[in-house]
This record gives structure tokens, sequence and C-alpha cells, in this order.
């Protein structure tokens, strides 16, 4: 018991500590963490937003899922702006903008080709996430990402996997010894 009390206290001093590397960094250069936090500030207009994408962001176990999120984020952000003006608020974000968003991804990625269906299941599941979030902190009452299908993932190329009878083919020709799984590897 006294080891998980010290494991979680030296995470909350880890997360305090890059919490006041944060707040630093945002005296030191407003103007780089205004440009940081404005990519995603569109989702809320409650005043403490910084702290509000830190829990978001830092609740992510992984940095690269952290930066692939926040990407994702800024993404769809980039992309409601252009089609739609303005957001605001999160509660402009409807399910239609979300399909369309999807459909965009399908058809044009974001680099004018159709983006793989692992990308677009993985933008839409950043953007669940955070409207899931958001609705635990009753930001939003409802997520537009809720029931939207995922893209089927197909299989591009096959396994060059051996067959049953290549494997028999394989063992036969192999001397007969007691080590004969050894004389495979």
């Amino acid at each position: 018991m006294l080891h998980k009390v010290h494991y979680v206290s030296k995470q909350v001093k880890k997360v305090e500590k890059e919490m006041s590397q944060l707040i630093a960094l945002s005296e030191k250069e407003p103007l780089k963490m205004a440009k940081f936090f404005n990519e995603i500030e569109f989702y809320t207009s409650i005043g403490d937003s910084t702290k509000l994408h830190f829990e978001f962001y830092k609740d992510l176990n992984s940095p690269e899922t952290r930066r692939a999120y926040r990407f994702d984020l800024k993404m769809f952000h980039q992309f409601f702006s252009k089609q739609f003006g303005p957001l605001r608020h999160p509660r402009q974000v409807q399910r239609v903008h979300v399909v369309a968003y999807k459909a965009f991804l399908l058809e044009k990625g974001n680099k004018g080709e159709p983006a793989a269906p692992k990308t677009v299941g993985r933008r839409l599941a950043a953007l669940g996430s955070y409207f899931k979030f958001l609705m635990e902190k009753e930001i939003v009452k409802a997520n537009p990402c809720e029931g939207i299908r995922r893209p089927r993932q197909t299989i591009k190329t096959e396994t060059n996997a051996l067959t049953d009878d290549q494997v028999k083919a394989l063992f036969s020709t192999l001397k007969c010894s007691i080590n004969t799984h050894l004389t495979v590897l």
C-alpha cells in the first residue's frame, strides 16, 4: 500500500512540474503558447482551457498518442473552419459535420489523396475521445461522433506464409533428428 501511495505521489509531482513548465512557457512565450492552444481552443470558452487541455492530453498514456491526437484535433479544426466557418464552441459541432469530415478524409485526406481507413479511424477516435472528455466535464451534452461507423480496414497485401503442404515438404527434406524443431530455427 505504501508503494502505491509513493507512486501516486511521484505521478502527482510529475504532473505538477509539467503544468508549472507549461505555465512558465506561456508567460515567457505567450504567442507560441497561444498558437499551440488556439489549435484546440475552439472546444471551450470556459476560461481555464489550458488546464482542461492539459488534463485531456496528460490522461493519454503514450506520448505518441498525445501527439497524434493533438494533430488529429488540429486537422478537424482546420477542416471545420474551412468548410463551415469559424468554430467558437464545441456545441457547434454536430454529427453531420463529423460525417462530412469522414467523407473528406476518405476522398481527399489531408494531402489530396484518400486517407487510409486506419488513419480515418484514428482521427475519428481522437475526436470521439475528446468529445467524451468534454461530456464528462459538462461542456457539451452529446458526443457528435457517437454512432459514426469507422471505415473497414482492408488488407492490402496477403501474408506470405507457407501452406500446410509446403510445411510438410520442408520437414520431409530435413534430416530426422530429435531436435527437428531446432533445425528449422
